[in-house]
């Protein structure tokens, strides 16, 4: 006499094991896909300048209000200070993924990570 746990075959359960061992490793490469990050891209209007992310630096670059300082660490890029009224870019905080962006519109300076992994497009509406 076979004793069977819910009624359920051996190749049920093989099949259900099988079943979540797919889930769980497209989870997983799901959510490890957005490590790539690599480069900061700063754009100003002296040009565009571009930065290894895992060097640590700190850059100060010019604009038409003052010097905007960006800092990179620990794999991230932060505008650490700036003159400009509203701090939205300083406290905006740091960026590490690709596709992060910050900038500080009244001293015209766009920094962005770019990697990889980056999407071109995130939205899109009419």
């Amino acid at each position: 006499m076979k004793i069977s746990l819910l009624g359920l075959k051996p190749l049920d359960y093989l099949i259900a094991a099988l079943t979540i061992g797919l889930i769980v490793g497209a989870a997983v490469a799901a959510y490890s896909a957005g490590s790539g990050a690599s480069h900061v891209r700063v754009q100003t209007a002296e040009g565009e300048f571009v930065y290894d992310l895992a060097a640590d630096t700190v850059v100060d670059f010019d604009g038409p209000i003052g010097v905007t300082r960006i800092e990179i660490t620990d794999g991230a890029a932060q505008v650490v200070s700036s003159p400009c009224r509203e701090q939205i870019c300083v406290s905006s905080g740091a960026h590490d993924s690709a596709g992060d962006w910050t900038a500080c519109l009244p001293n015209r300076i766009f920094l962005e990570v770019t990697g990889p992994d980056e999407t071109e497009v995130d939205v899109l509406s009419y």
